[in-house]
């Protein structure tokens, strides 16, 4: 089972850098973009890492807990606050994060204007 757990802990962590890598990607190829056209290409990405993101925070929780409970007590003084911080980039990510990511997606949608413009 503790195998197991691993394995659940560090497919979790690869999912988390692999939604950082997402977004990163989309944000440059966001800011390179001249048109409406390109940022709509740009953020054609982003319901993957909407996905994988809080797949791979979840993951790492519940694992990470599971971990920790297996190994016992003395060894896991870190696991409480870690487990608050990790609540705490999941509830920042999705109220911050999310909402302007929403907004630029409901702009680039109604917006006719070449952004070439609007980011000079």
């Amino acid at each position: 089972m503790h195998t197991i757990l691993v394995v659940a802990h560090l497919f979790a962590v690869a999912c988390i850098f692999a939604a950082v890598g997402v977004e990163a990607g989309l944000l440059r190829a966001l800011s390179g973009a001249s048109t409406r056209d390109e940022a709509n290409v740009a953020l054609a990405g982003s319901h993957v890492s909407r996905v994988i993101g809080p797949v791979g925070l979840l993951g790492a929780l519940a694992s990470g807990i599971a971990l920790a409970a297996q190994i016992g007590e003395a060894a896991t003084s870190w696991v409480a606050p870690s487990a608050v911080m990790l609540v705490v980039v999941m509830v920042v990510g999705a109220a911050v994060t999310g909402r302007k990511m929403f907004r630029v997606e409901r702009a680039l949608k109604e917006a006719n204007v070449d952004l070439a413009i609007v980011r000079d």
